[in-house]
Parts: C-alpha cells; sequence; structure tokens
C-alpha cells in the first residue's frame, strides 16, 4: 500500500514538474538545466555582471571556485574600495568584509581591515554573553 502511494506521488510529481516545462517560454528552459560547472558559472557571472552588487557575491563562494580569476577580483576589490569605503554601500558589511581575503584589499586599508574582523569577532562573542543576561537575571553575590 506504501509503495503505491509513493508511485502515485512520484508520477503527480514528473506529471505537474512536465506541464511547467511544458507551459513555460522555451527561452527560459534552458535555465533548469545545464552541463556547465559551477566554476564555469561563478566566473562567468562574476566577468559579466557590471554592478558592484552583483559582483560582491563572489566572495560568498569558495576561494577554489574563482581561482582563475582571482586577479580580476583583486584588481576589481582595489580598484573600487575607496569608493565604497566613501559611498558605504549595503552590501559592504562587516560579515562581507571578513570573507574578502586580505591580499586582494589595498595594502593601505588592511590594518583597519584586521581590526574590523577583530572587533566583530569580539563583539559576536560578546553578544551571545548578553543575550544569556537578557533571558535570566543577574544577582550581585552577597
Amino acid at each position: 500500500m506504501e509503495w503505491a502511494l509513493v508511485g502515485a506521488m512520484g508520477g503527480a510529481w514528473g506529471i505537474t514538474f512536465g506541464l511547467f516545462l511544458l507551459l513555460m517560454k522555451k527561452e527560459y528552459r534552458s535555465t533548469f538545466f545545464t552541463a556547465r560547472p559551477g566554476k564555469e558559472f561563478i566566473t562567468n557571472s562574476f566577468l559579466k555582471n557590471k554592478d558592484d552588487e552583483m559582483k560582491c557575491v563572489i566572495m560568498k563562494k569558495n576561494k577554489k571556485m574563482w581561482r582563475p580569476i582571482r586577479g580580476d577580483v583583486k584588481e576589481w576589490v582595489q580598484a573600487n574600495w575607496w569608493r565604497w569605503e566613501e559611498e558605504k554601500p549595503e552590501w559592504m558589511t562587516e560579515s562581507w568584509i571578513a570573507k574578502v581575503p586580505l591580499d586582494v584589499i589595498p595594502v593601505e586599508a588592511r590594518q583597519s581591515v584586521k581590526a574590523i574582523r577583530a572587533s566583530a569577532r569580539r563583539r559576536s562573542s560578546f553578544a551571545v554573553i548578553a543575550k544569556e543576561e537578557d533571558i535570566r537575571t543577574v544577582q550581585p553575590l552577597s
């Protein structure tokens, strides 16, 4: 009985997905299937995008995936770092800065980035302690 239910559910899913593909525009079907490896997708998306917000996503990816374009990434970061410091875009958070390899950041900014990373680590540890203190009442020792 259980296998009949599993078969019926699998068949229903297959039919639904098939209808989904048939009803969509033909040019969008290729977005569901590709033989392109992830490394190629990541490098192409970085190289083809002109928008910094779209390019910044590369820092969230494994560095091994973008090793072939590391020079391009370094050039992009170093060319724009000071503008980003001034404009403070939404995506340039402490978390994002922590993911940027130090050798990619301009030499003059590395010390301040190290300080940001250190304070973020300390703050995150303190945040856990502060949260615990909010939860329970701390009684002074008498």
